[in-house]
């Protein structure tokens, strides 16, 4: 197979030198090689098919290629952001923790790359990655600061209703002021004169359970005030991630239809 191309390594960047009796390019650099199916016929159309079969490996591969010859093809330096993204397409994309961590990273790599290489027209599509993973980072950042306050608030909220609960009991035995069907007089008459210690003991366990009752209100109170800022980040986060997505889908469809 004859290709006048000057040929890179996908992995380091490196220059590939064809041997011809192995039937390989290999890599002068890292040491990798690739067979010759991956040069044969248009890399272009083999990167779409692959990406849209899901093998965002190969794809990736054939599409670094069509940029050796090509550097500033939108649809390449796309191609490799949808592989680092593991995206068949631009509707593939949302907001998930896929978006952090080494991923991210590649991602705003790829970003970096299609900005600096598209032509003046494009650049500003790629920088839209770049924005999006940026601000996916700073929405899940958020979500682990407010994750705390709300298992928080959760588990004031199981002691809250396990206090109510006993608070309904006790109200509801007879000597207790919360029962308002029998007066003391009418407990003494029914029990003796011992009633009135366990009318003490009632209403002493009443007023604890009331007190528990204000402070977890109370405590309940001040988590929803601390939680405002981590809502309104998360809103905000959200509107901006949308908005960029939106961006991104919108820019494709324009490019498709040209």
């Amino acid at each position: 197979m004859k290709d006048e191309r000057k040929l890179t390594c996908a992995t380091c960047g490196g220059e590939l030198i064809l041997d011809k009796e192995r039937h390989l390019y290999k890599c002068t650099f890292c040491g990798v090689a690739y067979g010759y199916a991956l040069f044969d016929g248009s890399a272009m159309q083999k990167a779409k098919e692959a990406l849209r079969l899901g093998e965002f490996n190969d794809a990736d591969l054939y599409f670094t290629f069509a940029l050796s010859s090509e550097p500033q093809d939108f649809y390449a330096l796309r191609g490799r952001l949808l592989c680092a993204g593991k995206w068949k397409d631009t509707e593939a994309i949302k907001l998930s923790p896929n978006l952090t961590g080494k991923r991210a990273e590649l991602i705003l790599k790829r970003s970096e790359e299609g900005a600096k290489n598209a032509a003046d027209a494009d650049k500003e599509y790629f920088r839209l990655y770049a924005d999006l993973v940026n601000s996916a980072i700073e929405y899940y950042d958020n979500e682990k600061l407010g994750q705390s306050e709300l298992e928080s608030q959760q588990r004031f909220k199981v002691l809250l209703e396990s206090v109510q609960k006993d608070l309904s009991r006790v109200q509801s035995m007879p000597g207790s002021s919360g029962n308002r069907r029998k007066d003391l007089f009418d407990i003494v008459l029914e029990k003796g004169y011992n009633a009135i210690s366990e009318k003490g003991t009632l209403e002493k366990q009443l007023r604890e359970l009331q007190d528990q009752e204000h402070s977890i209100k109370t405590r309940l109170k001040e988590s929803e005030h601390k939680l405002q800022p981590y809502y309104q980040k998360k809103k905000s986060c959200e509107e901006r991630i949308n908005n960029l997505i939106w961006k991104i889908r919108k820019y494709n469809r324009q490019e498709t239809d040209e």
